[in-house]
């Protein structure tokens, strides 16, 4: 008896569509941590707790299907474009991971992934006030050292570099 002899079905993706489904699902997940991570939040740490959860969610979502965009339209040197939060100043420790590829890989293989959720202040943020904002997720994989991500720039430079491409070759085709 062979596979095909088998009464079932397969379901999922082949070829022909492998990197339209992973370009969809990734942009659903983009916009999705566009709105998450470019939000003020009323300070409370059942919404904060609630809140990084999501962000773990998405980004690690977004990695898997960016990555494979990424890797079956052989796109590379996408840079991620800043945050949606602005540091006047950023500390001395943070080590901002600016490669949209590299970013996804060390996210996907992450053995730290956090999320940094802060309250807006004068002294940090351009534009102040008392709510609690996402600036970043914090990374580190068994290759690299620890790296920090926005959220919001991942998720906007694959929304407006990457979908680019793919329209372009799509065009083409």
């Amino acid at each position: 008896m062979q596979i095909a002899d088998l009464p079932g079905r397969y379901f999922g993706f082949d070829r022909a569509n492998a990197a339209a489904l992973a370009h969809k699902a990734a942009m659903r997940d983009a916009i999705s941590l566009i709105a998450l991570s470019g939000t003020s939040y009323l300070p409370n740490t059942e919404i904060a707790e609630e809140l990084g959860a999501q962000i773990m969610d998405r980004t690690t979502s977004f990695s898997i299907h960016a990555r494979r965009a990424l890797e079956i339209y052989d796109i590379r040197g996408i840079e991620i474009e800043g945050g949606r939060w602005r540091f006047i100043a950023r500390p001395q420790d943070y080590n901002e991971e600016r490669s949209l590829f590299q970013a996804t890989n060390i996210i996907l293989h992450a053995r730290k992934l956090r999320t940094f959720i802060m309250q807006r202040d004068t002294e940090i943020f351009n534009d102040a006030g008392h709510e609690w904002v996402v600036t970043h997720i914090e990374a580190e994989s068994d290759r690299n050292e620890t790296k920090h991500i926005s959220p919001w720039g991942m998720a906007y430079s694959y929304l407006n570099a990457v979908a680019g491409h793919v329209a372009e070759m799509n065009a083409r085709v």
